[in-house]
């Protein structure tokens, strides 16, 4: 069996992630290639051997962000233990975008709509990646895309602050969905209801919450 590869999601991330922000409006705060400032102080040593200056975080290329995405596919996969790669795409852009708390939501959607009884923990462990391995991909990926449509406009409401990227968030879900419609089987509008269809617009408006 064909395993998943992180490298075929590394450029859908970066098409949307564009370069440096620093927009004060923006919960992730200052972010370079959709990485925060947080994160890499965090994790440059541990990801990157280099100490998280902040001439290195400005200045980070293309290649630094890709050794982050296979941290964060690692860690949403159990070292990349799921079995279909756009099920590793999904829950590696939850990871990507929401952290701890996305894979607490992933874990929530396989207890609530698919009667598992996991830990809601947010540690992708075993335990999480059986059960997900057990479900037909392309019906855990409709469940997975609605979920995630829901949280952004769940987010959108609780805080206004972060309704003007909403749209953004919308147009790279849908993406992600007409990326994966051969596995869908249908129209990915069907399960991202209120997406808008792709506008254009700068990568300042195309971010995921952090």
């Amino acid at each position: 069996m064909k395993r998943p590869d992180y490298r075929l999601f590394v450029p859908f991330i970066l098409r949307w992630e564009g370069g440096y922000v620093n927009d004060p409006i923006d919960r992730g705060g200052e972010t370079n290639k959709g990485i925060t400032r947080a994160t890499f102080n965090a994790l440059a040593d541990t990801v990157l051997g280099i100490e998280p200056t902040d001439w290195a975080f400005k200045n980070m290329t293309e290649a630094q962000a890709e050794l982050f995405i296979k941290h964060y596919w690692d860690k949403a996969t159990y070292n990349n233990s799921i079995h279909d790669q756009a099920i590793a795409e999904a829950i590696t852009s939850w990871n990507w975008g929401s952290g701890r708390y996305g894979l607490m939501t992933f874990q929530r959607l396989l207890n609530d709509e698919f009667g598992e009884d996991l830990a809601v923990d947010g540690i992708i462990g075993p335990k999480t990646v059986n059960a997900a391995n057990q479900i037909h991909p392309p019906t855990l990926l409709s469940r997975m895309i609605a979920r995630r449509e829901r949280f952004f406009w769940d987010l959108a409401k609780m805080d206004p602050s972060q309704e003007r990227f909403l749209k953004g968030w919308l147009n790279r879900l849908q993406d992600f969905a007409d990326r994966h419609k051969k596995k869908l089987h249908s129209d990915p509008q069907e399960y991202c209801s209120h997406c808008p269809h792709l506008a254009s617009g700068s990568s300042k408006d195309q971010k995921f919450d952090e």
